[in-house]
Order: structure tokens, then C-alpha cells, then sequence
């Protein structure tokens, strides 16, 4: 079985460090990115299992191309909020074993700013 390391990226691909606790990540532009080098038997495809928890990886995204390392966290989960997610690669055979899975809470950051500050003399 071919292990993956997954991690999280942050814009200009910073990567969450191993073992790392849940992380907060930007929605808009944070990645998971991971790491893969073909073996004998070939795969055709990852497929990224993203759930609210461990033990909930039911939301499956196909990715086709193998040569991909990296995709944005928004193609991949259902919106804000508490999110786990694990990697594994597939050809039509079967699976590989999972990668390690990393928890994020992922969000935005507020879409309003504040205006018209100003210093009052007293």
C-alpha cells in the first residue's frame, strides 16, 4: 500500500506543520497538497474524501489528473466550517490505503470593512 502526506497549504504554499491540530484556514485561497510517486501498478485517478470528521469521509471528489499535487479547499468541501479530509489514489482495480488526515475549520474572512474612522478632539 502507497501511503500519501497531506497537508495544508496556505496561499504561496505554506504547509501546516505534521501532526498539526486543526487549522484555520481562508476558504478563498488555502490548499490541500500532498505528496505521490507512481508505483508498479498505476493509478488513474485520487479521490479526495473530505468529511465533517474522521469518521465521516463521505464527500468524494475524483481527481483525474495524477500529475496534480495540490487543490483548492473550496472544490472540495461543502462550505464553512469544521472539515477532515484524506487523499487516496485509484485505478480500476481499487484503492490505495489513506493518507493521514488533516482537520481544518475553514471560513472567510468578513466582507465589509469599517470606513470613516476618525480622531475627535475634546
Amino acid at each position: 500500500m502507497r501511503k500519501f502526506v497531506l497537508a495544508i497549504a496556505i496561499l504561496f504554499g505554506l504547509a501546516a506543520p505534521a501532526g498539526a491540530q486543526t487549522v484555520t484556514v481562508d476558504l478563498r485561497t488555502a490548499v490541500l497538497s500532498w505528496t505521490f510517486t507512481q508505483g508498479t501498478s498505476l493509478a488513474t485517478e485520487f479521490r479526495m474524501k473530505c468529511g465533517p470528521d474522521a469518521a465521516n469521509l463521505n464527500r468524494i471528489t475524483t481527481i483525474s489528473d495524477v500529475n496534480l499535487r495540490q487543490i483548492l479547499i473550496r472544490n472540495v468541501i461543502g462550505g464553512s466550517g469544521l472539515w477532515s479530509c484524506q487523499i487516496v489514489a485509484a485505478n480500476k482495480f481499487g484503492e490505495t490505503g489513506g493518507s493521514n488526515i488533516v482537520p481544518f475549520d475553514a471560513g472567510e474572512p468578513p466582507s465589509s470593512s469599517p470606513s470613516s474612522l476618525s480622531a475627535l478632539a475634546k
